[in-house]
């Protein structure tokens, strides 16, 4: 199967950049979930929470993987359709689906290293994960389309645009409004409280 293939190929050139054993049976290697976890911490620049390192039984298994699928669902990842038990039993659909995900994330962060669309994220843009309270990435987007919103945002009101979350207040919608259209709103009375 060539998407299996190109998974394992994909997979292999992170863990290799990071010094992590290689993979070469998909189904079994992704079980225990520890080669997903070491994946996962690559593809988002960030350190998971505590694990099982070496999980024997079943159950520590499928809470390791319970673990990278809850990590990538709260960074906005789509990992609908995957399920840790899918996983644990080699369900190698579900592997791939969730591989697909991970790839496109990755793409979207770093850029296509194929360099096919030059419109992705670059590492040098102002919308960069970066960690949040806990040691949580704030980092929900997930196409180029919400990056370059973000990225033109943060371009006019000269701050910082992590993610969508920081529009909840209104404070960067007055900031915006207010740079494109000076004094549109009064924030001594409008939005005294947010802004």
């Amino acid at each position: 199967m060539e998407e299996k293939s190109e998974a394992i190929r994909w997979i292999n050139k992170q863990l290799k950049s990071h010094d992590y054993k290689t993979v070469t049976h998909l189904e079994a290697e992704l079980a225990d979930g520890i080669t997903l976890l070491r994946l996962v911490q690559i593809v988002v620049d960030e350190q998971l929470p505590r694990h099982f390192l070496r999980p024997v039984m079943r159950v520590q298994k499928i809470e390791n993987l319970k673990l990278s699928l809850q990590f990538l669902q709260d960074k906005g990842i789509d990992v609908s359709g995957v399920k840790a038990e899918g996983l644990v039993d080699g369900d190698i659909h579900s592997i791939l689906l969730l591989i697909r995900h991970l790839q496109e994330w990755h793409d979207v962060l770093r850029g296509s290293e194929g360099g096919s669309d030059s419109s992705t994220a670059s590492s040098s843009g102002p919308l960069q994960p970066r960690a949040g309270g806990l040691g949580i990435l704030e980092f929900s987007v997930t196409t180029k389309d919400d990056i370059a919103i973000l990225n033109w945002v943060a371009e006019m009101i000269h701050r910082d645009i992590p993610s969508y979350s920081v529009l909840s207040d209104g404070r960067v919608l007055c900031n915006l409004v207010n740079t494109l259209s000076p004094g549109a709103v009064d924030i001594r009375v409008s939005v005294l409280s947010l802004c």
